[in-house]
């Protein structure tokens, strides 16, 4: 590559990042991660009240060792309301704060929250997750015989 077309390589680079290659660090990571805000009029289905009253019912079950009645409502919420969105709560870094300039929220299903939340009966309570294991490994372990002996994709999708 001769030098005037590295020269022009160099400009179209300028040109296209509006300068940010060469702005201070901050300047550049605001250009490249910049977030950008919801309209007033965009819908998306929320999580309401009540269904984070569940949730918080689920953590009071498990605190006293109701280990049904724990499964059984992650169960019935992931049912009724997993197409909700909840907020997602771990911040990674400042782009995950809502509350920094160029932060945004981000959100994820309900289903996997209550998914985590299950997952992570495996540390906290390990008898809750037996529980719940004993539930549904006979009919994942059917869903998965069935769908291997007629090679039906579907129904090896559903035991994941």
């Amino acid at each position: 590559m001769n030098c005037a077309a590295l020269r022009l390589w160099i400009a179209l680079l300028v040109v296209a990042t509006g300068g940010a290659a060469f702005a201070p660090h901050g300047a550049a990571q605001d250009f490249f991660f910049r977030r950008t805000q919801l309209s007033d009029e965009v819908q998306f289905p929320e999580a309401a009240g009540p269904t984070q009253a569940h949730l918080d019912r689920v953590d009071a079950f498990l605190a006293d060792s109701q280990w049904g009645e724990a499964i059984q409502t992650l169960q019935r919420v992931t049912a009724e309301h997993g197409d909700q969105l909840v907020p997602l709560k771990t911040i990674v870094d400042a782009r995950d704060d809502p509350a920094l300039p160029g932060g945004s929220q981000r959100w994820l299903p309900l289903s996997q929250r209550c998914q985590e939340k299950l997952a992570s009966l495996a540390f906290s309570a390990p008898e809750a997750l037996a529980l719940y294991r004993s539930q549904v490994d006979p009919l994942a372990q059917r869903l998965l015989a069935d769908g291997l002996a007629r090679r039906d994709v579907e129904t090896l999708e559903r035991v994941t």
